[in-house]
């Protein structure tokens, strides 16, 4: 050799094997049946979108699970926030094309991504969304819809769409996600499976086992929605989610924003993203119990003292509307605790509720009393008998 040679090694280290060897990332559907609007990055980069960077530390990486991954390193000491993420910028290799996704979010349509981060430091992240007319807007991580830290494993984080405003939504060119911050240390990290849903799932992304009817049983929730309905905020501009707990799988969870001036529960009107298949309950009213498992997180800013049910049919004019306390357990909610709570649909035979055709089913505080409640709801179903699961 005759000209010196330099190099540098860092974060050299041996891993124990806890994290199982591979962890690759699970297997999402974005075919044609999904809701998946824009597939970014799953295999492939999208075409017409290249990855960009404030330095050339950036690249394409395969993951044991074959997913194309994309690698970002943020240098130490930089004086500006860094950027770092995917565009159609010609200049960074793109084709000039843009995403409309106006519709989409005023739909509960999403931004999805996977990431982890292979960093010691895991700073704060945000995404920034940038249109053509170059108005950006900014959203915190704090704000994904499963309330998710970055770590070093793979994680599915969650935005609404709909909290991405004051840009040109039909036409967005650059999407970054990176620190918030500059960095006293070097961050690496992946990101991968990025795509935009559309809402015509309700704006969740369920993962659970879409639940079937027996012989005695119409199962409305457990570990997902009812085919053809969905999880649904009134008047709130929030999207429910979907939130594993344990023991139970899946469960809806709803949560009550500003003035509390809102209802949410399952809905199946194709207004709402569902594919309007009613209920009809008419033949079994007699014998028949409406029953569901509630968990408040939060109480709310006000303490709410008033938990409804509200049924409705077709028709918004014909409902049924009643205090949980007044269920066979005659009990209030507690916070942090799972309650079961069971109505006869024979106390319901006089109201103006329309059995035939069911559309909306809620569970909420009063109307303006419940802002800054979290609550999650599971098992709700109406079976022939109490005895019968």
């Amino acid at each position: 050799m005759n000209e010196m040679v330099q190099y540098q090694i860092a974060q050299l280290r041996f891993t124990d094997g806890s994290n199982g060897g591979a962890g690759g990332l699970a297997y999402v559907d974005t075919s044609s049946s999904s809701n998946v609007q824009h597939n970014l990055l799953d295999y492939d980069l999208a075409p017409g979108w290249n990855l960009y960077g404030d330095n050339d530390q950036i690249g394409r990486m395969q993951d044991d699970s074959g997913y194309l991954t994309a690698y970002f390193e943020v240098e130490a000491g930089t004086a500006n926030v860094p950027n770092f993420g995917f565009t159609t910028d010609p200049s960074n290799g793109g084709d000039g094309s843009s995403i409309d996704f106006y519709e989409a979010s005023n739909n509960g349509g999403e931004l999805i991504f996977s990431m982890k981060v292979l960093s010691g430091l895991i700073p704060n992240f945000e995404v920034r969304f940038e249109s053509s007319d170059g108005r950006v807007a900014v959203q915190g991580f704090s704000m994904n819809l499963d309330g998710l830290v970055p770590n070093s494993e793979w994680q599915e984080f969650r935005f609404s769409l709909g909290d991405f405003f004051n840009i040109d939504n039909s036409n967005l060119v650059r999407i970054t996600i990176a620190p918030d911050t500059s960095v006293n240390e070097m961050v690496q990290y992946q990101i991968a499976q990025l795509r935009f849903t559309d809402g015509s799932n309700g704006g969740t992304s369920f993962t659970g086992t879409v639940p079937v009817d027996t012989v005695d049983t119409i199962n409305i929730y457990i570990d997902n929605v009812r085919n053809g309905w969905v999880l649904w905020d009134c008047c709130g501009g929030t999207t429910p989610v979907q939130v594993s707990s344990d023991g139970r799988g899946n469960v809806a969870e709803f949560s009550i924003p500003g003035n509390g001036e809102t209802v949410q529960g399952f809905i199946t009107r194709t207004v709402e993203g569902g594919a309007d298949v009613p209920i009809d309950v008419s033949g079994i009213i007699d014998g028949a119990y409406l029953t569901f498992d509630l968990k408040v997180l939060v109480a709310g800013a006000n303490g709410v003292t008033d938990w409804l049910l509200k049924v409705e049919s077709a028709n918004i004019n014909e409902f049924v509307e009643v205090n949980l306390n007044t269920s066979l357990e005659a009990i209030d909610p507690t916070i942090g605790e799972w309650q079961t709570f069971t109505f006869p649909l024979s106390d319901f035979a006089n109201s103006s509720l329309d059995f035939s055709n069911i559309e909306v089913l809620m569970i909420f505080p009063a109307w303006g009393t419940g802002t800054g409640a979290i609550y999650q709801v599971d098992n709700v179903k109406i079976f022939s008998s109490l005895t019968v699961n």
